[in-house]
């Protein structure tokens, strides 16, 4: 049934207004630039006010990475390399001044304070096996549209116990953030969206209820023809006048099963001396009965009337 669809047009509404408000929501705290900040600033504690950020030279971990993948249900199939991914999570530590010799020192992996969320991994083994020095990277904190899941924590918190989860910032690699005028836009289109399914949806229901009632049962006429009638409808010449009187059809009262084969009128007896027919009314049409003129009433099109002559009904046109 079409309301089936109309309600899911409406659930796409909701989705489209939500997605709307996560946008200006995590916009409204951003700036179209972004925010230059050392790694170690956040380490030390100190919240950025811009969720935007660049933030400096780094030690990717990639060998700690959690990812994402789809897996059909009753599916037992293997992870490969070539497994794909929908994203994937690495922690980022700042980078430890070299030691005697210029190699890197020890660093602590025991905790972490930047997560990276990054969606550049198409499979498994497109993710880097060792730990890379980063010079750079730039995106968006999705602290308060995103949060880690319960498996995603328990994975990182096996590598990194000392670690707090509830002040990790989870910056998604890459994104930028929304104008503020571009996410109420996406959200008032997602509210026109779902009023318009559920109109559409309780429109159509309230259709499919109402009985179907043709003309001939609604009245109780015998044919088709009965209830439609060919009517033969009468234009007079314009430089004639229309001289010949109509009567006003009857309307049938409300509920009301008029016999088709009604009260007739004696026919009137012919003239002697046939004279041209007058010219009918242009407001007037044929009763398809007994041909006499009837006023056409505008208000009374499509209703079931009585010829005021034959007393048979028919339907105004």
């Amino acid at each position: 049934m079409l309301y089936r669809v109309y309600i899911l047009v409406c659930f796409g509404g909701i989705a489209l207004t939500i997605f709307g408000f996560k946008e200006f929501k995590v916009g409204n705290s951003s700036t179209g630039n972004a925010a230059n900040i050392e790694l170690r600033t956040i380490e030390g504690g100190t919240a950025p006010k811009n969720n935007h950020l660049r933030i400096g030279p780094h030690v990717a971990l990639y060998s700690e990475s959690v990812f994402q993948y789809e897996e059909r249900k009753g599916s037992f199939k293997q992870v490969t390399n070539s497994t794909p991914i929908n994203f994937a999570y690495y922690p980022i530590i700042s980078a430890s001044p070299p030691a005697r010799g210029g190699q890197p020192s020890e660093r602590n992996t025991q905790s972490f304070a930047v997560l990276v969320k990054s969606v550049r991994f198409a499979t498994v083994g497109s993710i880097p096996d060792s730990d890379r020095m980063e010079t750079a990277i730039q995106g968006l904190v999705v602290n308060q549209i995103q949060s880690l899941g319960e498996e995603e924590r328990a994975l990182l918190r096996s590598s990194f116990p000392a670690t707090n989860f509830n002040k990790v910032l989870i910056l998604e690699a890459g994104r930028k953030p929304s104008s503020a005028i571009g996410a109420i836009a996406i959200m008032i289109a997602g509210v026109a969206v779902c009023l318009g399914g559920l109109f559409c949806a309780i429109w159509n229901a309230n259709a499919d209820s109402r009985p179907k009632v043709s003309i001939r049962e609604q009245y109780g006429l015998s044919t088709a023809n009965e209830a439609e009638g060919n009517f033969e409808f009468l234009n007079p010449s314009p430089q004639t006048p229309a001289t010949y009187p109509s009567r006003a059809p009857v309307a049938m009262p409300a509920g009301s099963k008029p016999s088709v084969r009604g009260p007739q009128r004696p026919a009137p007896a012919p003239p002697r001396h046939m004279a041209p027919a007058p010219q009918m009314n242009p407001s007037a049409i044929a009763c398809p009965h007994c041909h006499s003129a009837v006023a056409l009433d505008p208000a009374m099109r499509g209703i079931a009337v009585a010829c005021p002559h034959c007393m048979r009904p028919f339907v105004m046109p």
